[in-house]
């Protein structure tokens, strides 16, 4: 049998044209004593939230198109992001729109990994001042 060109040509021109995509979760985990407000904004909608001290709560799920394994920057998720101590007199000493203060949790290891990536930001006892 034997194989039409065409077809050959319209299967590769197939196989080459899908992307891979990426999607995940966005965590805050509170393990300082202080309740946090988190106001932050995406493409699709505002947000503001409390987070009580000891909580850990999802924040925000994505997903898009790119490579997973190649996922690296949790702020840019957000247009805005902005996580302050509900007590005004009180002040974080890490910024959330800091990509290197988020831990990463990305299993993706090759370019059509389809894997949830986590990412975490953690504000202890020593970051609110």
């Amino acid at each position: 049998m034997r194989i039409r060109p065409v077809f050959l040509l319209m299967s590769l021109l197939l196989a080459a044209a899908c992307d891979p995509g990426h999607f995940g979760t966005l965590w805050i985990r509170n393990e300082s004593p202080h309740a946090l407000t988190l106001a932050y904004s995406t493409r699709l909608r505002d947000s503001s939230l409390t987070i009580p001290p000891g909580a850990q709560l999802e924040v925000f799920a994505f997903g898009g198109l790119g490579a997973g394994a190649e996922y690296s920057c949790v702020p840019c998720e957000f247009t805005s992001v902005a996580l302050q101590p509900a007590d005004p007199a009180l002040r974080l000493r890490k910024a959330v729109a800091d990509p290197g203060q988020w831990l990463i949790d990305n299993p993706n290891t090759w370019r059509f990994s389809s894997k949830p990536i986590r990412g975490e930001f953690v504000v202890t006892k020593a970051d609110v001042e």
